[in-house]
């Protein structure tokens, strides 16, 4: 009973280990949601701003 005891404990604790390390790699992937927001707008932004010189340019 004493081993199984200690075995139960040892795979306990490996299991929390392997939790923490899998949230800590959860909270340090790249990119955030946040991050594409930024990247989508910038390319969208660069589109429009090429679209209007391109107009400007062929107006003028």
């Amino acid at each position: 009973m004493y081993d199984y005891i200690k075995y139960y404990e040892e795979e306990k604790r490996l299991r929390d280990a392997y939790y923490a390390e899998q949230k800590r790699i959860n909270n340090e992937t790249f990119p955030t949601q946040r991050d594409v927001y930024i990247v989508v707008f910038l390319c969208v932004a660069f589109v429009w701003l090429s679209a209007i010189f391109f107009y400007i340019s062929l107006k003028y």
